[in-house]
């Protein structure tokens, strides 16, 4: 174990689902660049970019998250496709993986009473499998990577609560009753 990686890991304030971020990913971003080595540095910095297309890494845990990610996204593609008749093979990435699990928390997500409610029944979702990954990194790059994740979902959260992410909120309730 890297000692970087453990002064570094041991210092970030811990993180919960509905916590606030305790820093920017900006901040974050600095920490990772100022601590970590270049390679780590850019392979933190990959994770939390909103790229459509995430390439294999040599990191188990980032492609782990990555697999899961494009998985669960291309469930809710589907579900969502249907919904609203159209084809679902249309707005997928890659091949389909159907798991029950994923379909159950979309479902329950679709009943949810507004769409913030339902961003967060998926959020919580993420936040548990990123919570499952976890399991025996104390102190490693693979921390700091999920840390990474869960700060970037907190962060998200964060913006849906701000004067014009609840405004971005409201104008798609009213596009969705109309």
């Amino acid at each position: 174990m890297s000692h970087a990686y453990y002064y570094f890991s041991a210092s970030l304030p811990m993180i919960d689902f509905d916590s606030q971020p305790p820093v920017s990913i900006a901040v974050f971003l600095e920490d990772c660049q100022r601590l970590l080595s270049k390679n780590d540095f850019l392979l933190i910095k990959n994770v939390l970019e909103d790229s459509d297309e995430k390439s294999e890494m040599s990191n188990a845990v980032f492609n782990a998250w990555v697999k899961f990610e494009r998985d669960f996204s291309n469930a809710l593609v589907w579900f969502r496709a249907e919904k609203v008749g159209k084809d679902p093979l249309d707005y997928i990435r890659g091949e389909r993986y159907s798991d029950p699990f994923h379909n159950e928390i979309i479902h329950h997500a679709d009943k949810a009473p507004n769409l913030l409610e339902a961003e967060k029944i998926l959020d919580r979702a993420r936040w548990q499998f990123l919570d499952d990954l976890a399991g025996g990194h104390y102190y490693d790059l693979n921390f700091i990577i999920i840390y990474a994740l869960k700060l970037k979902i907190l962060d998200r959260h964060h913006e849906f609560r701000s004067p014009q992410g609840q405004s971005i909120f409201e104008e798609l309730q009213k596009a969705e009753i109309s």
